[in-house]
């Protein structure tokens, strides 16, 4: 028949014959060790839910009728639906339908629990050949060549697990302990995981590992496994979208780095996207599960808040989570494990220096629900900081609220004196948070045009320069005690954050300040440092930050004021805090040329006016309102 004379019907059928057809969430086959849905339900869960769960989600019923229409191909990745959240008009309709047929929610994070738990394809081990079936063989041969497919040893892998679970887990435990510790000595880890797990071991394990492993230096080991992660999340190799998130997680622990694109709050990024996508920060989406599994998605979505807020405050981005579109529950003592990680592997590797108390997951979860509430906390402070029209009543009243939630700790998580914290490092490290963000309440993004030094500052502005300089000093006061204690391999990164900002407030007290009092500022910048320049291996921007204090240091006698401040030549730099350039990766290509920074003549005419300025914009962001940042 002619195709002119054909109907509208058949030429439309037609055409879509040649349209790639989408698959969604197919699944796989038996033999790539993955249970159909009826196949699950025949042989039971690992982690069985209620009748009322099991019933299909508005996005599991929709992808089980592309399928059963013959829409399901090889054409695109199998990764499920992840552009439909609840504000979405694309739902509007599947709404009716819920209304209508009593559907349950949008969002099947039940379901990708279930195999989340069940599914071998994919996982890694020693000369595994399993992999999943959407995986094209020019993938394969990619990830192969590139070691996505290599095993760690044992002795380095059980090294890395143990570091892991000892001091990461504690502080952010975005997995189930238990239910981590069976996969991994079931070899049933999934690949990325692995290697995302391997990055934070490499990350917090002492170093000594690393070198006997072959490593020269611990950025060398956690380049190695956080690559390998990452090629394995640009190539879509994973699909389980619980695994993602929480390897996405981990991943915000690298960079940033000054010039590649991929840094904190990019990974940020799409672990926002993983996890609205499973809707868990909806409250109705895990409301019908067990209680482990609705405790471990809670965690998840809590500790991205964190990681959300402490990433765009320090790098000066907006905030990827929108929080009004979010009704998840507080994190509560049930949402945690009863037994450590650490202790469910081997009670025996526990550290001579780790007291029973750091092992207490009563304290852990206390940790948690508190420093929750100071990253809540921390994004009002921005947003005070990005409104132009500040006023001391605002000021106050963050103030106000800071000093509610410290008077609201329990016994177990206060602190007492200025040097030292409580009997622990969770109380230690929620001291250094809570007075970061006082400095972060009263620290002026620059100085006013008006003001050469203090004397020069009103009232107001004394007191808000004196409150950051005394919450500073506490601060700095803390390096003694975490060097002296070995704990910076224990530390939460928002502590070092918090250094690097007060180190901000000494550097402002030497170039304003008389002689004596630069002296003081100078002495007390030095202790930031210390612990900066310690804790750089494991925390990226440690050594960006150490060089924008050497170069500000370097050329402070250049700077236009009327201080009589000692000149760079006069500056002695303590021994411990020389950068050892040697052991920097010269062919990384997010390090600065050594003498970069020194090519540049700050007193000529044309580089004048920024010298005056660049000084304060380097070392401070300057928050904008929100709408004016485009997500990068």
């Amino acid at each position: 028949m002619d195709s002119r004379s054909a109907s509208p019907t058949s030429r439309l059928r037609r055409h879509m014959d040649f349209l790639p057809r989408v698959e969604l969430l197919r699944p796989r086959s038996a033999a790539h060790g993955t249970l159909t849905p009826r196949e699950h339900s025949a042989r039971g869960s690992a982690n069985p839910v209620t009748s009322s769960e099991a019933r299909k989600s508005l996005a599991a019923a929709f992808e089980e009728f592309l399928d059963e229409h013959g829409y399901g191909g090889d054409a695109l990745e199998k990764c499920g639906i992840i552009f439909m959240n609840e504000a979405s008009p694309l739902t509007f309709a599947l709404e009716e339908l819920r209304r209508s047929k009593g559907e349950s929610s949008l969002h099947d994070v039940g379901s990708a629990l279930s195999k989340h738990a069940q599914d071998d394809t994919g996982n890694a081990a020693p000369n595994a050949s399993v992999h999943p079936s959407h995986l094209a063989a020019a993938s394969y041969t990619y990830l192969n060549d590139h070691g996505a497919f290599v095993f760690p040893s044992a002795d380095l892998l059980s090294s890395l697990i143990d570091a892991f679970l000892l001091h990461f887990l504690p502080v952010y435990p975005i997995v189930d302990p238990k239910d981590f510790v069976q996969r991994y000595q079931e070899q049933k880890l999934p690949w990325i995981l692995m290697h995302a797990v391997c990055f934070i071991g490499a990350t917090f394990c002492d170093q000594s590992v690393l070198h006997q492993a072959g490593f020269r230096r611990r950025w060398h080991a956690r380049r190695s496994f956080y690559d390998k992660a990452k090629i394995l999340f640009d190539t879509g190799y994973e699909t389980n979208k619980v695994t993602l998130l929480q390897t996405v997680l981990m991943l915000t622990f690298w960079g940033p780095q000054m010039r590649s694109y991929w840094n904190p709050c990019s990974w940020v990024g799409f672990a926002v996207t993983i996890a609205e996508s499973l809707g868990i920060n909806q409250s109705v989406a895990i409301e019908r599960m067990n209680p482990t599994d609705k405790s471990l998605l809670r965690r998840l979505w809590w500790i991205l808040v964190l990681r959300d807020a402490s990433c765009a405050s320090f790098l000066g981005r907006p905030f990827r989570i929108n929080l009004s579109q979010c009704d998840m529950e507080p994190l509560n003592n049930d949402d945690f494990a009863s037994e450590t990680g650490a202790g469910a592997l081997n009670k025996d590797s526990f550290s001579s220096t780790t007291g029973a108390g750091e092992l207490n997951s009563h304290l852990q979860a206390l940790y948690l629900i508190k420093v929750v509430e100071l990253s809540m906390l921390l994004r009002q402070i921005v947003a005070y900081r990005s409104n132009k029209d500040k006023s001391a009543a605002d000021t106050s009243d963050l103030f106000t609220k800071l000093q509610s939630w410290k008077a609201g700790l329990p016994d177990e998580l206060k602190w007492h004196g200025v040097g030292a914290g409580g009997s622990s490092v969770f109380s230690s490290s929620l001291k250094i948070i809570f007075y970061h963000h006082i400095i972060m309440i009263y620290l002026e993004p620059s100085a006013k045009p008006d003001q050469a030094g203090e004397t020069g500052a009103g009232e107001a502005d004394q007191h808000a320069m004196q409150t950051a300089r005394d919450a500073a000093s506490i601060i700095s006061a803390s390096a003694l005690s975490l060097v002296t204690n070995s704990t910076l391999n224990r530390l939460p990164h928002e502590v070092f954050t918090a250094f690097s900002v007060a180190g901000i407030v000494f550097y402002r007290q030497i170039i304003r300040s008389d002689e004596m009092m630069a002296e003081i500022g100078r002495a007390t910048l030095d202790n930031c440092r210390m612990i900066i320049s310690e804790a750089r291996d494991q925390w990226d921007a440690g050594p960006w930050m150490l060089r924008v204090f050497d170069f500000l240091l370097s050329n402070m006698s250049k700077k236009d004021n009327a201080m009589n401040i000692v000149g760079p030549a006069d500056f002695q730099q303590p021994t411990h805090l020389i950068m050892n350039h040697d052991g920097l990766d010269c062919n990384d290509p997010s390090l600065i040329a050594a003498d970069v920074l020194h090519s540049i003549d700050w007193e000529s005419p044309q580089f004048q006016q920024l010298a005056r300025t660049f000084n304060d914009g380097l070392l401070f962001p300057v928050f904008e309102n929100p709408s004016d940042f485009m997500m990068v």
